[in-house]
């Protein structure tokens, strides 16, 4: 899903956060692993994090009976045949 939104040009703000050392530790090792500087790592990862919560969420949303089939894999994002 990352990658999807690379190729276009989107409208960049730019966000502070405080985060424990030890996620800073983690998000260093992915970005070697990933030969990624430090913003880019940081959008793939919230990109694919909000990705896996609309995922979930309609997950949810399906199982409580509030959305259809087709409802919740357009609000999750994914194709029909993925979202099985």
């Amino acid at each position: 899903m990352y990658a999807l939104h690379t190729k276009y040009y989107m409208t960049e703000i730019s966000v502070s956060a405080r985060i424990p050392e030890e996620i800073f530790n983690e998000l260093k090792t992915f970005m070697k692993e990933e030969s990624l500087e430090k913003s880019a790592s940081i959008r793939k990862l919230l990109s694919e994090g909000l990705q896996h919560w609309k995922e979930q969420r309609a997950l949810e949303y399906l199982k409580e009976g509030k959305v259809t089939f087709l409802k919740a894999a357009e609000n999750g994002r994914m194709l029909c045949m993925g979202f099985c």
